[in-house]
């Protein structure tokens, strides 16, 4: 279901992961420009990796969307289409050479000392400056890095496939301890 703006409401999206019922199958977005439905629709680039060629500035109209399907492989195939059908806007991706920082693990001790996640239960809090999560990868605590930390582009090169609790980092000794792997 797509409609226009909720008036007043705050502009944001949610795909629902600590919801065992939803997880990964239902994206919601309130108020957001098409350029960011764009952005989402084509694999949830954050704004350092797009270029938004629109020139549609600050009074770009934004609307509401809530997709629910069977399989979450079909999450963003539902919206790419639901927005093709309505909207004539090519979002493309392209390789663009760009300065990044790298996410790797130096100081393996440490790094050993981050629980792993053995509970199969998922929470999710983030922000400027906090996060606290269960079952996070280093994937996405790379992308919370380039989301709401050092803001430049990152990329793992860890190579890690594990779960991790990553709790209370909002105590700076903490997470400055935790993002010095």
């Amino acid at each position: 279901m797509m409609q226009a703006e909720i008036k007043g409401g705050p502009g944001l999206s949610t795909t629902w992961l600590d919801n065992k019922t939803f997880s990964g199958r239902r994206l919601t977005c309130i108020n957001l420009p098409l350029t960011t439905l764009y952005m989402l629709a084509n694999g949830h680039y954050p704004y350092s990796r797009t270029i938004n060629e629109t020139k549609t500035g600050k009074k770009a109209p934004v609307y509401c969307l809530d997709l629910i399907v069977q399989n979450p492989a079909d999450l963003l195939p539902a919206m790419q289409k639901e927005l093709a059908k309505r909207f004539d806007l090519q979002a493309k991706i392209k390789p663009v050479i760009k300065n990044i920082q790298a996410l790797r693990i130096t100081n393996p001790a440490k790094f050993k000392s981050i629980k792993r996640n053995t509970s199969g239960e998922r929470t999710y809090y983030s922000r400027h400056g906090e996060i606290d999560q269960q079952m996070i990868t280093m994937q996405e605590f790379g992308q919370y890095l380039e989301d709401y930390g050092i803001e430049k582009l990152v990329v793992n090169e860890t190579g890690n496939l594990e779960i991790l609790d990553i709790n209370s980092l909002s105590n700076r000794k903490t997470r400055k301890a935790c993002w010095m792997f």
